[in-house]
């Protein structure tokens, strides 16, 4: 391979790798809230990519996350996030999804889950609320996004046993594709330091 191939082949591959780590948040970032359970060497999450969790509520339950217990009582003890203008961005905590208009419950059932709802969403609010539809709501700042702990609304036998429970919000994760263009990058970048050690011998 000539000077001016290899040549291509590194500049190329080290564009794509610049290309892919912009910040910008046209097509190359999706915000994400995720919800996680860790307990030993087992992490369970769900997570809402915007705008994508619009009019959602995710959650974990037993089903979803094997041995997964939550404290009932917590039930009106959410947590808000706001923005700095004071708007609510997301609520976790613990919910009950027979609150949910489409719900198949029984009269007076409950189905008790770990949740959050994000940004617009938060006017599912109700979902969090108590029995008698009255909150001890706990407000804090966004921020950075966290986490938050959310080991609090696990069952107390699950906190004595070590499980802990988080809350991130609005974390950057980068596209398939910008990781494509990166790994293509680095790809033409190690076959460039290749053709260079083929040829020195």
């Amino acid at each position: 391979m000539n000077v001016r191939a290899r040549s291509v082949i590194f500049f190329g591959g080290l564009a794509a790798v610049l290309l892919s780590s912009v910040p910008a948040r046209a097509a190359a970032v999706i915000n994400s809230d995720i919800l996680s359970v860790v307990h030993g060497t087992t992490t369970c999450s769900v997570s809402a990519s915007e705008p994508d969790s619009a009019a959602q509520i995710f959650f974990l339950n037993a089903s979803s996350c094997a041995g997964l217990q939550v404290d009932s009582s917590q039930l009106g003890s959410f947590t808000i996030l706001t923005e700095p203008n004071n708007t609510r961005s997301d609520i976790f905590g613990v919910a009950d999804l027979c609150r949910l208009d489409n719900a198949d419950c029984d009269r007076g059932e409950h189905q008790y889950v770990l949740a959050f709802v994000s940004d617009s969403e938060t006017s599912q609010a109700h979902l969090f609320y108590d029995d008698q539809g009255t909150s001890n709501a706990i407000t804090l700042a966004e921020g950075s996004g966290g986490p938050f702990s959310a080991t609090r609304y696990l069952s107390s036998s699950l906190q004595q046993s070590g499980w802990t429970a988080s809350f991130s919000s609005d974390l950057v994760v980068p596209e398939p594709a910008s990781l494509g263009i990166m790994f293509l990058g680095l790809l033409a970048i190690g076959l460039y330091a290749r053709q260079g050690r083929v040829i020195k011998h």
